[in-house]
C-alpha cells in the first residue's frame, strides 16, 4: 500500500485535558514510522519533544502544499503538527481566516479523523471536508455515551439535531473505543458506520518498568507515611468521583486498614479545594495525598508502587488509566461506568463493582489484605494488555480503517 497522508484533527495537545490528547498523540506517532502524518491544533503545548525538534523539512513552519511534501525513504518520521488560529467568534466558532488556514492541510490529506463530539469547530473543518471531497473519521471519545448524553440534556440535543447529526452521518466512518461505548452512541449516527477498535497504546515505556523505588523516594520528601498506596491517576473531576474514594478512606480507617488514597492529576482550582475540604472533613486528610500531575518515568513509578488502582467512575469511553496501570501490574477496581468493564472484567486483572464508598473499600480491603490475589491479579493484568493491545496489530486496524475511507481497501 502507498503510504497515506492521515490528519488529525483536535481541539488541544495539552495531556492535561485528559486521555483524548493522549490518544490522538500516541496514534500520530505510529502511524508516522508509515504514512504521512499531520496533526492540526489550535493548541499545541505538549505536542512531543521528538516533533518539536524536527527540522523544517520534516515539520513545516505553516500549511502550505508546498511544505507538505512526503518524506524522503529512510528519513526519521514525525508527526507534523500545525498550530491552527483558535476559535474567536461567539460560541467557539472558527472565524473565516482560521478557516482559510486550515484548508491547504485538508487539500493535502487523503483522510481526516476529528476527535470529539461537541467542538464546532470539528463541525466547520468536516464542512469543509465534504465540499473538497475528502473523507474523514468521527471519534466522539465517549461523547455520546447515555451518561453524557444526559448531562446539560436539552443543549446537547439542539446542537446534535442542528450540527452534529450530519456531521456523524456523513462521517465514512465513526469510531468507538469499545463495543459498549457503540451499543450507547449508536443511538446518535447511523450505526452500520460503527467501527469499534481500541486506542493505540504506546507499550514501549512499560516493556522495562523503572520499578517502585523512584516513587517511594519522591514519596519520602513529601510525607512520612509508607502506608499501602490506592493509587487515583486521572483529571480530578467530578464525573471520575474521586470523592468516593476520600470516603472509603474513612471507612478503611474505622476497619483499622492501613492505606494512604493518592489522588493525582490536575484538576478545577475549586473542585480540589472542596476534595482537600472534605478530606479534613472526614479526618482522612493524613491519608489522602494530592500530587498533582504526575508524568513519565514518575508515572510508572507510582502505578508500580500502588497496591491497587481505584476508578470510581460514573462514565469513560474507555479508560487509558486503566490500561496504563494493568501494563504495570497494578490490580484495577473500577465500575460499569466504564466502557471496557466487560474486558476488564474477564482478564482477572480488575473488579468491576457498584460505584460506591462502600463496594470500593470492601474490594480495596479485599486486596491490600490478600498478597496471593493481588499478585494473581497482577500477573493476569499485564498479560491481557500486551495481548489486547498488541500494537502493531491495533494499528494494521486503524490503517484499514483509513485506507477504506480513502477508497484505498
Amino acid at each position: 500500500m502507498q503510504p497515506l497522508r492521515i490528519l488529525h484533527i483536535h481541539r488541544n495537545l495539552r495531556l492535561a485535558k485528559g486521555g483524548v490528547v493522549r490518544f490522538v498523540i500516541d496514534l500520530a506517532q505510529a502511524l508516522s514510522r508509515e504514512h504521512e502524518v499531520a496533526v492540526v491544533s489550535p493548541d499545541v503545548s505538549d505536542a512531543p519533544s521528538e516533533w518539536k525538534n524536527a527540522t523544517e523539512h520534516d515539520r513545516p513552519a505553516a500549511p502550505t502544499p508546498t511544505t507538505l511534501t512526503p518524506q524522503a525513504p529512510g528519513r526519521s518520521r514525525a508527526p507534523r503538527y500545525v498550530e491552527m488560529s483558535p476559535p474567536s467568534l461567539p460560541m467557539d466558532v472558527l472565524s473565516a481566516g482560521a478557516i482559510a488556514g486550515v484548508l491547504p492541510l485538508i487539500e493535502w490529506c487523503d483522510v481526516a479523523h476529528f476527535h470529539g463530539a461537541w467542538m464546532p469547530m470539528n463541525i466547520q473543518l468536516a464542512a469543509q471536508c465534504r465540499r473538497l471531497g475528502k473523507p474523514y473519521i468521527a471519534s466522539p471519545h465517549g461523547m455520546l455515551d447515555d451518561w453524557c448524553m444526559n448531562q446539560a440534556r436539552l443543549k446537547k440535543r439542539i446542537f446534535h439535531a442542528l450540527a452534529g447529526a450530519r456531521f456523524f452521518a456523513n462521517a465514512a466512518a465513526v469510531h468507538c473505543t469499545a463495543q459498549a461505548e457503540l451499543d450507547q452512541s449508536g443511538a446518535w449516527f447511523p450505526r452500520a458506520l460503527g467501527v469499534v477498535i481500541p486506542p493505540l497504546v504506546d507499550l514501549s515505556a512499560y516493556r522495562t518498568l523503572p520499578g517502585p523505588d523512584l516513587w517511594r523516594h519522591e514519596r519520602a520528601r513529601r510525607a512520612a507515611t509508607d502506608s499501602p498506596i490506592v493509587l487515583f491517576l486521572s483529571r480530578l473531576h467530578p464525573k471520575k468521583r474521586p470523592d468516593i474514594l476520600i470516603d472509603a478512606a474513612a471507612m478503611l480507617r474505622d476497619r483499622g486498614i492501613a492505606a494512604t488514597i493518592v489522588l493525582a492529576g490536575p484538576g478545577d482550582e475549586s473542585y480540589v479545594a472542596s476534595l482537600r475540604d472534605k478530606a479534613r472533613s472526614l479526618k482522612v486528610d493524613d491519608r489522602v495525598e494530592f500530587p498533582g500531575l504526575v508524568t513519565g518515568a514518575l508515572k510508572l513509578s507510582l502505578y508500580q508502587a500502588a497496591g491497587v488502582f481505584a476508578l470510581p467512575t460514573s462514565q469513560e469511553n474507555f479508560g487509558l488509566v486503566l490500561a496504563e496501570a494493568m501494563a504495570c501490574g497494578t490490580p484495577v477496581v473500577t465500575t460499569r461506568g466504564v466502557d471496557i468493564w466487560p474486558e476488564l472484567e474477564s482478564s482477572g486483572g480488575a473488579i468491576v463493582t457498584e460505584p460506591g464508598a462502600g463496594a470500593f473499600a470492601d474490594a480495596i480491603a479485599m486486596l491490600l489484605s490478600d498478597q496471593a490475589k493481588r499478585h494473581a491479579m497482577s500477573v493476569a493484568a499485564r498479560s491481557h494488555i500486551f495481548s489486547w493491545l498488541d500494537e502493531a496489530s491495533v494499528l494494521s486496524r486503524y490503517v484499514e480503517m483509513y485506507a477504506r475511507a480513502a477508497g484505498r481497501a
